[in-house]
């Protein structure tokens, strides 16, 4: 066995890291002008009434500002274009090399295992398993980088707007960040302290809406409750005391002979 041999998806997109490094780089720098658009946006609407803005020392009016607004628009559409275009490039790059390689592994194996071992798995592997991954470095790796980028380019923008308005953000961000891990972390450890993941999950939005992160009035008008209470949870309980009771065996035992070899009249009452 080889020593310091690498393993992990990471691993396996090694030789396309440069592309995917790329993509993700073109992809926050995307993010980050979305967000100085939107910022830009909100000074330019405030220049319709007229007056300017002075930006490093240059005054803007209107139209000066509408036609900033338009290239940092234009800009920013062209970095998220380009980060796809990269990372599509590796991705393929990336899935001629892996196709190569399965199949130069396939040659060295001997026939009679390749006829045990069936042709299904050597097509999940050759054709599905190496799509999958032509999607993610394709699709998720611009997004992930952009993911990450956008809310702290949002964070500065409101400090550079009106510090008051970073801090307040900051602190609802950071107190959210704390009731969502901890919430992340009483599921992982659910065989410590026994409590069921729909418990957990209510106490961590009732600790959102306490420490105000969410409006109980959104949370009410947005969920509906008749869907997910009454008809989930009533389904749900109604079930599981059918089974604790042993009703749900008796009834299968009773209407099982009934539909026995008429699945076919079933699927038309359906």
């Amino acid at each position: 066995m080889q020593k310091n041999q690498k393993q992990g998806l990471w691993s396996i997109m090694a030789p396309v890291n440069s592309y995917i490094r790329w993509a993700m780089v073109v992809s926050a720098l995307g993010g980050v002008l979305s967000v100085v658009g939107f910022v830009f946006l909100a000074y330019v609407i405030g220049l319709i009434m007229g007056g300017s803005i002075n930006l490093f020392g240059f005054e803007l009016g209107f139209q000066g500002a509408l036609i900033l607004l338009a290239l940092i628009t234009i800009l920013s559409f062209l970095t998220k274009f380009y980060s796809f275009v990269i990372s599509h490039l590796g991705a393929f790059k990336l899935e001629q090399i892996l196709r190569t390689d399965i199949t130069t592994h396939l040659a060295q194996i001997p026939l009679g295992h390749i006829i045990t071992l069936g042709t299904g798995a050597i097509k999940k592997v050759l054709l599905d398993d190496v799509k999958n991954l032509h999607a993610f470095v394709a699709d998720t790796t611009p997004m992930i980088a952009k993911a990450i980028v956008a809310p702290i380019a949002s964070m500065v923008a409101l400090f550079v707007i009106d510090y008051r308005l970073g801090l307040v953000a900051s602190i609802t961000a950071r107190t959210a960040l704390i009731i969502i891990g901890l919430a992340f972390a009483a599921w992982l450890t659910k065989g410590i302290h026994g409590l069921d993941y729909s418990i957990t999950g209510m106490i961590a939005v009732a600790a959102l809406v306490l420490f105000q992160v969410l409006k109980w009035e959104d949370v009410h008008v947005n969920l509906e409750w008749g869907t997910a209470l009454f008809i989930f949870g009533g389904g749900l309980a109604l079930g599981l005391a059918m089974d604790y009771s042993g009703a749900a065996r008796y009834f299968a035992h009773l209407f099982f002979p009934l539909v026995k070899g008429q699945g076919w009249l079933i699927l038309l009452c359906l």
